[in-house]
């Protein structure tokens, strides 16, 4: 009876093993390793970029966002509430598109604050659930 360890062992080249293999396979693993890292790092560094730059253009619009946004009233939430209620896919299917004609009325930079904050955001979230995501396969 042959079990699986014999046809690795099978498997095996017959001549020996190079000189150095194995350095140059820690070698090319560590530099992977660094670029991986570098890249993760850049992508933080573009990230905090953007969000620094949505910063700066909600700032420097700040005193007309007061004038733009609208003022909510407890009429108008116990409304959307109502309406949430009877049917909540209606109502989140209708929220981008309002968000964006709202969006399109306004300035262009301003909207392109807001797209720099809600993109840096999403990615930042998405990227601090995909560390705990790794943690937690390297702990199981």
């Amino acid at each position: 009876m042959q079990d699986w360890m014999d046809e690795l062992l099978a498997d095996l080249p017959a001549e020996p093993m190079p000189q150095g293999l194995i350095l140059r396979l820690q070698a090319r693993l560590r530099r992977a390793r660094r670029r991986e890292l570098w890249v993760r790092r850049a992508g933080r560094l573009a990230l905090a970029w953007a969000a620094g730059l949505g910063a700066v253009g909600l700032w420097s619009n700040l005193e007309n966002l007061a004038g733009i946004l609208p003022v909510p009233t407890l009429a108008a939430a116990l409304d959307w509430l109502l309406q949430a209620l009877a049917s909540p896919l209606d109502v989140l299917m209708a929220m981008p598109a309002s968000l964006v004609a709202w969006a399109g009325s306004q300035g262009t930079a301003l909207t392109l604050a807001f797209a720099l904050l809600a993109v840096s955001a999403f990615f930042g979230l998405a990227s601090l659930l995909e560390d705990q995501t790794e943690q937690s396969e390297v702990v199981t």
